[in-house]
């Protein structure tokens, strides 16, 4: 594994890359002893079925504790999407929820556009 300062910002996303339920793609991001923006990739897996957003919680659990990062992780970002805004809700563990920005603007250009 690798070395992690003391506090980290956690980030679960959703790419579309089918009409069906996608893999969220776990990363954590922080600044090291050089003042460097680090991003590690923690997890890609891929859901199937029913309550999604629950087992997806389930499974960032999981990471978090895999990592140790249980009183390290002080903001979650996450898509505004209502399973991951379920799965995200749990504030003890992810902290504050972040919307990402990047994935509303494209939401927003993409109904403008009407793509």
């Amino acid at each position: 594994y690798f070395t992690l300062p003391n506090k980290v910002k956690f980030t679960a996303l959703l790419y579309q890359l089918s009409k069906d339920k996608v893999p969220p793609l776990v990363t954590i991001h922080y600044v090291d002893t050089n003042y460097l923006n680090v991003s590690k990739v923690l997890s890609f897996r891929r859901f199937h079925g029913r309550h999604f957003g629950q087992r997806v919680r389930n499974h960032l659990v999981r990471i978090v504790k895999k990592f140790q990062l249980e009183s390290k992780i002080v903001a979650i970002v996450s898509d505004n999407g209502g399973d991951m805004h379920f799965a995200t809700q749990y504030p003890e563990m992810f902290g504050v929820r972040l919307h990402c920005l990047a994935h509303a603007l494209n939401l927003t250009v993409t109904n403008g556009l009407q793509l």
